[in-house]
């Protein structure tokens, strides 16, 4: 998902365990974004091991491809996915997509942007493959939430985290009616405790900077957080859906934030 190829992938293999909080996220905004393909044609960047993709599928899209630069990711989803009809997977670079130009109805690309060195090019190559009154859906992590006092994002693989209003001003140059929505509304207290977390990590991360270490202290760190997993995905992604990280629409506010920003943007009315 990215041209600086970090030490760490992100991807998640789906014979691993999933993080529960990251597993929610992951499934409640295919089911937001899954409200605006029917009999649509689809493309779902950054498609991973393909769950999204085939959920898309089966929520009424006319067809649906997916795209991703990492290729044991495709490797899990065309095996996940074989046989199944209405669904193609693509070797591809985010910020260089191989289609011709008006060659889909709506684009979901979810926590992607911030893995790019590039993100205007990725925004105008959207913006291109889309038809007229296409939709682009897209989420990132909110920089307000995960790094607000470093220039260089906590997260080892991301390149650029964007701030709400970065965010929205961004895709406003390449898209119109930009509406903001968001998943895990944090209030202050719990805001500023993700925040210490993901200070202390940073500067783990920058001190053993050698990519061995790097990659045995985020493992370390996952298992000492005793974070709550999943053994994998499952099909019945409505029925295993927590509420609680569900996509919902957000507005201005100095109380609450959240902690992943999703919007949705039209090519034109």
């Amino acid at each position: 998902m990215t041209e600086t190829k970090p030490a760490i992938s992100e991807y998640i293999n789906l014979g691993e365990g999933i993080p529960y909080a990251e597993y929610q996220r992951h499934i409640n905004s295919y089911i937001f974004a899954s409200k605006f393909v029917q009999n649509k044609v689809v493309l779902d960047i950054a498609c991973g091991s393909g769950t999204g993709t085939t959920y898309l599928a089966g929520k009424g899209a006319k067809m649906v491809v997916g795209a991703d630069i990492s290729p044991d990711a495709l490797i899990d989803a065309k095996r996940y996915d074989e046989g199944r009809e209405g669904i193609e997977f693509i070797l591809s670079d985010a910020e260089i997509l191989p289609f011709v130009d008006n060659s889909f109805d709506v684009i979901v690309s979810l926590e992607t942007i911030e893995h790019l060195k590039h993100p205007g090019r990725f925004l105008a190559e959207c913006r291109r493959i889309l038809g007229k009154k296409g939709i682009f859906i897209c989420s990132t992590p909110n920089k307000k939430v995960y790094s607000p006092w470093f220039r260089k994002p906590v997260n080892p693989y991301h390149v650029r985290e964007f701030y709400p209003e970065e965010f929205h001003d961004l895709l406003g140059k390449y898209f119109i009616d930009v509406k903001a929505y968001g998943q895990q509304q944090l209030n202050l207290g719990e805001r500023m405790k993700l925040q210490l977390t993901y200070t202390v990590a940073h500067i783990l991360f920058t001190v053993f900077c050698k990519d061995r270490m790097r990659s045995f202290l985020y493992r370390l760190y996952r298992r000492v957080s005793r974070e709550p997993c999943v053994p994998g995905f499952r099909e019945d992604i409505d029925e295993t859906a927590d509420r609680n990280y569900e996509v919902v629409s957000v507005g201005n506010s100095s109380y609450k934030t959240p902690r992943v920003m999703v919007a949705v943007a039209k090519v034109e009315d």
